[in-house]
């Protein structure tokens, strides 16, 4: 019953209603509301019944996201500053994954992409740069994205039909935060846009995740716990942290536009041109080119070194054009369209 009462609570805050408001509404006080919400009053079919009336929603869909209230929160914040994942955070993405829930309650979303059935590591001795190089290649086949570089990673995830949003969540070292209701329940993604965050980390954040949604779907987790930084990460974040660059900068474009430059003499600019080409990090453009030996080991981490002291988290040449998150928005233009022709 408590769940119903979520339920109930959260169809009037997205709507934006009081208590008194939503009572008019129904032909009830604004007391018979508090009650309902505050679990003193038994809430009845006839109840229910005024309020799928009201929101134009049937009872049954009224019980189905009841049912989704009723479960936990799990997230898949495995990085080494889970204990940063600060309640305030946790009840901001709870409160926006739940108006989510309630939205596609009247428009359901439906996934344009498919997910095909991904490689495994069948062979013991397989490290997660190869793994990742064949689980990219897949993918980008199935969704027929040849080797072009990505251009709007918020649209990708979306068509996949997963929630995603981004919400400046302070000068924190929580890059973004991926959770879902319960064990069925649809992945959603916060990307962390604050001012300090560059555009490229962001976009570096998303398809991170996006390995982890699709390649460990068991790694959820109601109280998230700490895995390692750096080496000392498991071997799913170092393959997400793989799949992410490759995915972003699969092998074959970059050794073909390394071919360009060094044909025009160019390689000088090598590293701000495959940065800007492929949107991406300075410190993606050093993975990839130390994973497709254009470098070595030590060359790697000299130039690491190099950028590192320089530019820190800050990137040369830095994209400026944000990300634009509005999945919300077009959803809830959709509901109340549908709601008008009700």
């Amino acid at each position: 019953m408590e769940n119903l009462r979520e339920a109930l609570k959260q169809l009037r805050i997205e709507r934006h209603l009081t208590q008194a408001d939503l009572g008019q509404n129904l032909g009830v006080s604004r007391d018979v509301i508090a009650r309902i919400e505050n679990n003193s009053q038994n809430i009845t079919f006839d109840v229910v019944s005024k309020y799928a009336g009201y929101f134009k929603l049937s009872t049954d869909a009224i019980g189905n996201l009841a049912r989704k209230f009723d479960q936990p929160f799990q997230y898949m914040l495995r990085a080494h500053h889970y204990n940063k994942l600060t309640p305030d955070m946790c009840n901001r993405f709870e409160r926006w994954y739940d108006r989510m829930e309630i939205l596609t309650t009247y428009t359901p979303l439906t996934p344009i992409l498919e997910i095909p059935e991904l490689p495994k590591a069948d062979d013991p001795d397989m490290n997660y740069q190869t793994l990742s190089h064949q689980i990219v290649s897949k993918l980008r086949e199935t969704w027929g994205l040849g080797k072009a570089p990505i251009s709007d990673p918020v649209n990708l995830i979306e068509a996949l039909g997963y929630f995603i949003n981004g919400e400046d969540l302070g000068d924190s070292p929580v890059f973004a935060i991926t959770g879902k209701r319960g064990h069925n329940g649809r992945p959603g993604i916060f990307i962390n846009t604050n001012k300090e965050i560059p555009i490229e980390r962001q976009r570096f954040s998303i398809f991170h995740e996006l390995c982890h949604i699709l390649y460990h779907p068991d790694a959820y987790q109601e109280t998230p716990t700490a895995i390692g930084y750096g080496e000392k990460k498991d071997d799913k974040e170092k393959l997400a942290d793989c799949f992410s660059g490759n995915f972003q900068a699969p092998n074959e474009e970059v050794n073909r536009i390394i071919e360009v430059v060094e044909e025009n003499n160019a390689e000088d600019y090598l590293i701000l041109l495959l940065k800007s080409y492929f949107k991406v990090s300075y410190q993606t453009i050093l993975y990839r080119l130390r994973d497709t030996d254009y470098i070595t080991g030590d060359e790697f981490r000299t130039l690491f070194d190099q950028y590192q002291t320089k530019f820190g988290i800050k990137e040369p040449s830095p994209l400026t054009d944000p990300l634009h998150f509005n999945q919300e928005n077009k959803i809830e233009q959709r509901r109340n369209e549908n709601l008008a022709m009700a």
